[in-house]
């Protein structure tokens, strides 16, 4: 009876196991955090939290600085996302052949994603110095003008193209993965019937991919929402604040700015808001 009794449960048991475990790792810091938020919280001084309410959101919406990080975050992960998928869909495209060059081609592209993104980020902080950087000395070979790429009108997109840049090959293995796997009757079809190739890729390709490319912006947009790394070590936010985005000022308000803990927890509640209200309208358009 009581080995009946065990079988009986046992399968509930493994499922619920790992449901309880998600609930404790993702559900207990997102409420912790959410308190926090609530809170004026200076950890360094080992006082104790104090209850504002939604001072904490209400300072930072209100503040003069945040219409430019909310632009600066948006035009940084619409631009970067938005690289990487058409410069990752055209390689894709052309690399479809399986030819061995083709194939040596597709493993070096694959080199960038392997890098973190902290070494990313100290390459092309070296491309970019304005002394000796390699990208400033070819231009200046090639115009006879010297730019500096971290300036006040250059530095986001240097940061752009640098993030799209590791994240391009992800892009391209995905799309190539799901080009490979068109029936090859439709494109024999489409041969039959004359298609020309701007028509194959409107008509068959494009809607062929349409699930996996929604799959992929909005993975690529979330993780791009929350970076740090590159913009830290490449420009920490500057100059002024023109490269600081939403998920750099929670940084800097948790750990420069120890006193803001709290605000930093709002921050980070506003970016999950932004992300989940951008995620109801992208799928909105595009399923329909």
């Amino acid at each position: 009876m009581a080995r009946r009794r065990l079988g009986k449960y046992l399968p509930l048991f493994f499922v619920m196991l790992p449901i309880a475990v998600l609930l404790i790792i993702g559900l207990y810091p997102l409420i912790f955090s959410f308190w926090m938020s609530l809170h004026w919280w200076p950890l360094v001084q080992y006082k104790e939290p104090y209850y504002l309410g939604a001072e904490n959101y209400v300072h930072l919406l209100t503040a003069s600085y945040f219409p430019q990080v909310l632009m600066t975050t948006f035009l940084y992960v619409c631009g970067s996302v938005g690289i990487a998928f058409f410069v990752g869909l055209g390689l894709a495209l052309l690399s479809q052949s399986e030819s061995r060059i083709i194939g040596l081609l597709r493993a070096y592209l694959l080199l960038p994603i392997l890098l973190a993104p902290i070494a990313v980020a100290l390459i092309f902080k070296f491309l970019y110095n304005s002394l000796y950087g390699p990208v400033v000395l070819i231009y200046r070979g090639i115009s006879g003008i010297t730019i500096n790429f971290l300036s006040k009108n250059y530095a986001l997109p240097s940061l752009i193209i640098a993030d799209a840049w590791q994240w391009t090959p992800f892009m391209f293995l995905v799309l190539l993965s799901a080009l490979l796997y068109i029936p090859k009757e439709q494109n024999e079809a489409a041969a039959v019937d004359g298609v020309n190739s701007w028509q194959k890729l409107r008509y068959i390709t494009l809607p062929w991919l349409k699930n996996i490319i929604i799959i992929l912006i909005l993975l690529r947009g979330t993780v791009c929402f929350g970076e740090v790394d590159k913009i830290w070590v490449i420009t920490m936010g500057g100059p002024g604040r023109g490269t600081e985005t939403l998920a750099f000022t929670t940084y800097v308000q948790g750990f420069y700015h120890s006193h803001m803990l709290g605000e930093s927890a709002a921050i980070g509640f506003i970016i999950l808001i932004i992300v989940n209200i951008l995620y109801l309208v992208f799928t909105k358009v595009f399923k329909d």
